[in-house]
């Protein structure tokens, strides 16, 4: 009797475990679905990858171009070609002459405060003779514009041969020849032209040929 018992109870606790183990696991996986979701990285908004806009270049830079050397090295024929040679090559630029034989801190002051004034368009020939270093500093402190320096030079017995051909309103001292051409401080110049070699013609191609690359 007893042992017909115990199999009774045996069947009855089998059956009870068959009838809820698909409860059971039902409830462990549930509860490892919720422990595997707590270790999820939560979700989150994706952030927009930053797209880069190169910044446009600026408007058109002015080129100044200063044209120095002594008196009698032909500064003033290779300025005056030169404008006439941009002039027909750039239409749509404004090609600015100034010029200015005078030593003067005035005049060099004057001609600073004209060609400040240079758009961004604009092409400025400076002819001087700019035998003083500080004022080669000045002009390359033009703020927001190109600066471009011409070195002309020439013996100084061509300098004086040719300051006596000038028409006598034009002439300079001859002393004033020798103390600028003596005292010339040599500027680090873009262009270095020597007129005892080569014609005008020669010397404005080389210039404008530099201009080319400047503009």
């Amino acid at each position: 009797m007893p042992r017909f018992v115990v199999s009774e109870l045996a069947i009855a606790v089998l059956l009870l475990a068959v009838r809820y183990s698909p409860l059971i696991s039902l409830r462990r996986r549930s509860t490892l679905s919720t422990r595997h979701s707590s270790l999820a990285p939560p979700h989150t908004t994706p952030v927009p990858t930053p797209t880069y806009t190169p910044t446009p270049y600026s408007q058109q830079t002015a080129v100044i171009v200063v044209i120095c050397g002594p008196p009698g090295a032909g500064k003033t024929s290779i300025a005056t070609r030169l404008h006439q040679t941009l002039v027909l090559e750039y239409p749509t630029h404004t090609i600015s002459l100034f010029h200015s034989d005078d030593y003067s801190r005035r005049t060099y002051e004057r001609l600073y405060e004209a060609v400040r004034e240079t758009e961004s368009d604009e092409i400025a020939i400076v002819d001087g003779t700019f035998y003083r270093q500080r004022w080669q500093t000045r002009f390359r402190s033009l703020p927001n514009v190109r600066v471009r320096f011409v070195y002309v030079t020439a013996s100084l017995e061509t300098c004086l041969a040719r300051n006596r051909a000038r028409a006598e309103a034009d002439r300079i001292d001859e002393q004033g020849v020798h103390v600028v051409y003596r005292e010339f401080s040599e500027p680090a110049a873009d262009v270095r032209v020597e007129t005892d070699e080569c014609s005008v013609a020669e010397a404005v191609e080389r210039v404008a040929a530099a201009v080319r690359s400047w503009v």
